[in-house]
């Protein structure tokens, strides 16, 4: 972490001197000869913690010195900070005006300079105190060898325990054993490699284990391995031929722990050669465990097996199989809680008096067996009163990580956390932000990553694209989720696990990363160091400091706090570095002109606030990269808004509604812009949107038939465009067949109101790329449905109020052949649903909601065996009751269905 911070403390460092090539007066002269000594000593600090923070990490001498390198490094961000606005200032004019700004801030630069030279004390005093406490690095090799050792040690043995679990008590996996099981013992001739993935703790391990326990003895050999994160390939195939012989009760050969890669991998394939064999490789980090390793299986297509348990998305992709372990439901995790928290009582049930508590901690554990497992024997251990329970729940919700009881939650997590990159680490603590079991939206979250300065540009990729290169690596590492929430078609959210999360709010709070201040933290005490603070009590006892001279982000999800909101918000204009500030749904009717005086900020959320106007002065906001003010009451933009030159995304939706808010003139001034939803159709707006090449996200609405052709012109030449949203006037139809060359990258299309004839664009057709498509009221006829089940990659189709105008919509063989995802909302004349042998293979969820004239299952459901769940919402009753009488799908909750055989979820 702390190495990191340094490295993109160097790159600010070099920024800010660049601009210092041309300065004649003489504090400026100083202040560039400080910042390279600052950079020089900031060089040594990172290679110094490189080498050192994967091993001392408990090491409490080096937490320490780490701390105080931190908060001298945040007394250089602040200085750089500011800096680079008065440079900004001086190097936008000509040359005179460079000297007289140069003289006129003369005060300034000497502050700045007298600054650096205490910061360059600082440094010295840092390097004497790391020799003075031997804070050192001369034995890391040993220690960092004891560190892996320990952390292979505790996943082994965690691991190694699942072989002693008696079978009445692995819980909740029945469905998924039967099917690992049918795996292993197919006729299938091939090797086959099976893929075992979830988050740590999620009981991977145990089903592997279970289950090749139960069906090892149907193969001539089998071995279980436990690979963990550093790895000998040659120390795995040793273990692996030492299995085979222990299995057998054989002699295991001589001269085998000196013996090479090459031999060792001859010896294998001379002792598989005829048999039929099954390996498990437990916890598998690295593809390359894998690639190393996987020439000593023989492919004899003797059906042999292999299963691989991982907490990676991409190590699943070696396997020829994949089994994705989600977390338990809550009446099973209820169900493992109690055999867990009352093995002494026969019955093991809860007591009455318990149960609040006990219930309230299994909700704390979000389905994952191995808290629930080590919170339940933990608590079986505690006197069983309703006060002691209370007080392991508190302790639950202060600190998960590190409680006294808990440590193999902490072990399994950390492996994970320590496992991510540095620039993913910053990432993964900002969600600690976010309350507990909060839908968060991906745009949003990459947005305060670019704010934060955790995103930099790569080659020719963006940043928003090097973000969702972030996002996709931290949810194929499982430390988020990925959520679907449904409404202009589907658009993806993620959350994070309760306890992932805890683990994220302790490391922030002791990196001085983030202030979370929810209903368990203790008081305000710290607010005037915090870095970042997310605040989200439902008390309004806070009393923020006047002067939090450090904050760079502030994010409110309470509106406790707002019982004088322009007070609250005065205070933190007063933070001027403030580099985010986020109040959505704050009931804030106006904001203070200090606001517009952060010329630091660089991400303003106001979603869903009661602001009906923004001054201009909004403009001085030279830095701002987003600009949300979707859902408030705001009209109109100021005019001073496209003086916003690094203005990358602009928020303005009212509602899914066609409102939008009116368009700023000269729009085309915000090149820059990526992100552009919500703004109102006129003339001249459309024409200056062919200006705005760089966008990836259009959103228009209350568009005219006369102005559809404009519209097309001007998208025609944003070669970015990945998602475009249009709404037509009520009164008008859309023409969009004058796009001809639609962008090369669109990949998702919503449109709402009547299409020209009933008719789909003509480019439909040939845009292979198209992955997801929404109609909304578009009174489409079965014959374009059969014209879209053609494309290629669509996976997402969404037909809402009408967007479908017919009784029958029927899908014809091979056609919406990697569809995975139909939602149809409101169709009023839909009384019947045909699906055709060989027609939606690849359909995983089937959504209706209010089609009241479907009163009977789609005809040929049967035939879609890639159906993992069916949804219906405000349906008709008979319908509902023919779905309960299937034996094909199983009811998980009211309205929602899905297949017992979770194999491809």
């Amino acid at each position: 972490m702390a190495e990191y911070f340094v490295c993109c403390l160097i790159e600010n460092i070099a920024d800010a001197s660049e601009g210092l090539a041309n300065s004649f007066i003489a504090p400026l002269a100083d202040i560039k000869s400080k910042m390279k000594t600052i950079k020089s000593e900031f060089l040594v600090m990172k290679a110094f913690l490189k080498d050192a923070g994967a091993v001392k990490e408990h090491d409490e001498a080096w937490r320490a010195w780490v701390e105080q390198v931190r908060d001298v490094g945040h007394k250089v961000e602040d200085i750089l900070d500011e800096f680079s606005h008065l440079m900004a200032q001086r190097q936008s004019n000509g040359f005179l005006y460079k000297i007289f700004h140069d003289i006129k801030h003369l005060k300034v630069w000497y502050g700045m300079a007298k600054l650096l030279h205490s910061v360059e004390h600082d440094l010295q005093n840092l390097s004497s105190m790391k020799h003075r406490y031997g804070i050192k690095t001369s034995s890391r090799d040993a220690e960092e060898s004891s560190s892996s050792e320990r952390r292979d040690q505790v996943s082994r043995r965690l691991a190694e325990t699942t072989h002693f679990i008696e079978e009445d008590e692995v819980v909740g996996f029945n469905e998924h054993r039967e099917w690992l099981a049918r795996q292993l013992i197919s006729e299938e001739p091939r090797r086959t490699t099976i893929s075992v993935w979830g988050m740590g703790g999620v009981g991977k391990t145990t089903l592997a284990t279970n289950v090749y326990k139960n069906i090892k003895n149907r193969f001539d050999c089998s071995a279980w391995i436990c690979v963990s994160q550093k790895y000998e390939t040659i120390d795995i195939l040793r273990r692996i031929i030492v299995e085979f012989h222990k299995e057998k009760r054989v002699a295991i050969p001589d001269g085998i722990s000196s013996m090479d890669y090459r031999r060792l991998v001859e010896m294998l394939h001379e002792y598989l050669q005829e048999k039929r064999y099954l390996i498990v490789l437990d916890d598998v980090w690295r593809a390359n465990a894998w690639f190393d390793t996987c020439a000593a299986f023989l492919e004899n297509r003797n059906r042999s097996r292999v299963i691989i348990t991982t907490r990676n998305g991409d190590v699943t992709e070696l396997g020829t199989v994949k089994l994705r372990i989600e977390p338990l439901s809550i009446d099973v995790a209820w169900e493992l809680f109690c055999r867990k928290a009352f093995w002494k009582d026969m019955n093991k049930i809860c007591p009455q008096e318990l149960e609040f508590w006990a219930r309230k901690m299994v909700d704390k554990c979000d389905g994952l067996p191995l808290a629930i497992v080590v919170i339940g024997r933990f608590l079986s251990l505690k006197e069983q009163t309703e006060e002691a329970w209370k007080k392991v729940y508190d302790d639950l919700c202060m600190e998960t990580v590190g409680s006294p009881g808990l440590e193999g939650i902490e072990n399994i997590l950390n492996l994970s956390f320590n496992d991510l990159p540095h620039h993913l680490k910053n990432c993964f603590l900002l969600c600690a932000i976010f309350p507990e079991d909060s839908l968060i939206n991906t745009k949003k979250l990459m947005s305060l990553w670019m704010a934060e300065g955790f995103v930099i540009e790569k080659g020719i990729k963006t940043k928003e694209e090097v973000a969702e290169d972030y996002l996709k690596e931290l949810i194929h590492r499982c430390m988020l989720q990925v959520a679907y929430w449904i409404g202009s078609g589907i658009m993806v959210c993620c959350r994070i696990h309760d306890l992932l999360r805890d683990l994220a709010v302790t490391k922030s709070r002791r990196e001085n990363f983030c202030v979370v201040c929810d209903d368990y933290s203790e008081g305000s005490g710290s607010f005037d160091k915090a870095r970042r603070l997310s605040y989200y009590r439902s008390s309004k006892d806070d009393q923020f400091s006047t002067s939090m001279p450090h904050l760079r982000s502030f994010f409110s999800f309470s509106d406790a706090m707002f019982s004088c909101p322009t007070d609250l918000i005065s205070q933190l204009s007063n933070c001027k570095l403030l580099r985010v500030l986020d109040i959505e749904g704050a009931p804030v009717e106006r904001l203070p002109d200090e606001v517009f005086n952060l010329f630091n900020l660089q991400y303003l959320g106001l979603k869903e606030t009661k602001i009906r106007k923004l001054p201009n002065s909004v403009g001085r906001l030279g830095k701002l990269q987003t600009l949300d003010v979707a859902k408030t009451r705001l009209v109109k933009l100021p005019q001073s808004v496209v003086k916003l030159k690094n203005l990358r995304h602009l928020l303005l939706y009212k509602s899914f509604l066609n409102v939008g808010l009116t368009a700023p003139k000269r729009l085309s001034h915000l090149s820059g812009l990526r992100t552009l939803q919500g703004i109102e159709a006129d003339d001249e707006m459309i024409q200056q949107l062919g200006n705005l090449t760089k966008m990836r996200s259009l959103g228009v609405y209350m568009l005219k038939r006369a102005q559809c052709s404009k519209l097309c012109a001007s998208i025609a030449r944003m070669n970015q465009l990945v998602i475009l949203s249009i709404s037509a006037d009520p009164d008008e139809a859309l023409q969009l067949d004058g796009l001809n060359s639609p962008p090369s990258n669109l990949q998702k299309v919503w449109l709402k109101g009547k299409l020209e004839n009933h008719l789909l664009p003509n480019w439909f057709d040939i845009h292979i790329k198209l992955t997801e498509l929404s109609f909304w009221k578009s009174q489409l006829r079965e014959d374009q449905i059969h014209s879209l089940g053609s494309l290629p990659n669509l996976r997402i189709l969404t037909f809402m109020h009408d967007g479908f105008h017919g009784q029958k919509m029927s899908f014809r063989r091979g056609k919406f052949q990697r569809l995975n995802c139909l939602l149809l909302h409101n169709l009023s004349q839909l009384n019947w649903i045909e699906i055709e042998n060989g027609s939606l293979k690849n359909l995983e969820g089937l959504f209706l909601e209010y089609c009241m004239e479907l009163k009977a299952m789609p005809g040929g459901i049967e035939n879609v065996t890639t159906l993992r769940k069916l949804e219906l919402k405000d349906m008709p009753q008979e319908l509902i009751r023919r779905v309960q009488e299937t034996t094909v799908l199983t009811s998980v909750q009211n309205g929602c269905w899905q297949r017992s055989d979770k194999s491809s979820f």
